[in-house]
């Protein structure tokens, strides 16, 4: 899956939704950790392969298509060695999230005809697989609570578009929280688990950022972008700041959460996007087309800020023959 499948992706976290793009496939039932011995041929910096799945982990998960052009779910090290996959299919396994209860993930499914997607979780050594939502539409992006009790995720509404729901962690008690009809998406906790960030149009009708209390309640712009907007909010699990994508390319900024004025940003974008920051709030970690090679690969780096004069050093933290996408940090 190359940049047209990267864009696919973005795509279906932002305005319609469209799943047009992305291939009919045919569903296996063969969903266990890839077994030792059969994980991918690494190359570059990602050259150690674990034999089996850590099943408590301080790491990245994250979409690679190397070995599937639909996606599978990968674990990682924060330096990008010990590659694992952790789902072994013919569907689209997308956005996975990692449990700060663990020692479960949850992440979006899509049919085998690609027009629906549910969210699901599982341990790491792949028990207790479990379905989560039953809604026959597009559910995806789904984020835990800092505690881990709570899922927030972005499901199509019919005749409203994507909006923000909440759920119990097994799946139970699901509760709408936006009803705007502005394409929401991309729920991000703040670290007291209090208020969600979420992707919505503003008043011209372009993606911004938006603050709501996890109840719903108190829904507030805080970030308007120029055209085409901006996406992918990831709050900071330990300070108030957000990081934001621009859908552009243009680059990853970050924002404080209650004023919504720039505190950082990534220089010298490529394409940079689905930024998540690491479990010590420090660093950013990202998608990109840095590396030159034609597909999207995951970055680390501090973001740039005003005390700077410098600026920091950006990891290359994966390089296969495919696309990496979607990474989320343990917490």
């Amino acid at each position: 899956m190359s940049r047209y499948t990267a864009r696919d992706l973005r795509a279906l976290s932002l305005a319609a939704f469209t799943l047009t793009a992305i291939a009919a496939v045919t569903a296996c039932q063969n969903d266990a950790p890839i077994e030792p011995g059969k994980g991918p041929s690494a190359q570059g910096p990602a050259s150690l392969i674990k034999l089996k799945p850590v099943f408590y982990f301080n790491g990245i998960m994250f979409t690679g298509t190397h070995e599937a052009p639909t996606g599978e779910i990968y674990a990682a090290n924060p330096d990008g060695t010990g590659v694992f996959r952790l789902t072994n299919d013919n569907v689209t396994d997308s956005y996975p999230d990692v449990s700060p209860a663990g020692p479960a993930f949850a992440w979006a499914r899509f049919s085998g005809n690609a027009q629906t997607s549910e969210i699901y979780s599982q341990n790491f050594d792949g028990t207790k697989r479990k379905q989560l939502t039953f809604l026959n539409s597009i559910a995806i992006s789904p984020r835990y609570s800092p505690d881990g009790t709570r899922i927030a995720f972005t499901a199509v509404v019919p005749g409203s578009g994507a909006e923000i729901f909440t759920m119990n962690a097994d799946g139970t008690g699901i509760v709408q929280l936006t009803f705007s009809g502005k394409n929401s998406g991309s729920p991000s906790w703040s670290p007291d688990g209090t208020k969600i960030a979420f992707q919505s149009s503003d008043n011209n009708g372009m993606p911004g950022v938006w603050v709501m209390d996890a109840s719903g309640s108190g829904q507030k712009l805080l970030v308007s972008c120029s055209a085409p907007g901006c996406t992918h909010p990831k709050w900071n699990p330990v300070t108030n700041e957000i990081a934001i994508e621009r859908i552009n390319g243009s680059g990853i900024f970050v924002v404080d959460a209650t004023s919504g004025g720039t505190t950082a940003y990534i220089p010298w974008s490529m394409n940079d996007m689905m930024p998540t920051w690491s479990k010590d709030g420090k660093y950013i970690i990202f998608a990109s087309l840095r590396s030159n090679n034609g597909t999207y690969d995951l970055f680390s780096t501090l973001p740039k800020r005003r005390d700077m004069t410098l600026e920091p050093t950006v990891a290359w933290l994966t390089s296969f023959p495919g696309d990496e996408l979607a990474p989320a940090y343990s917490r």
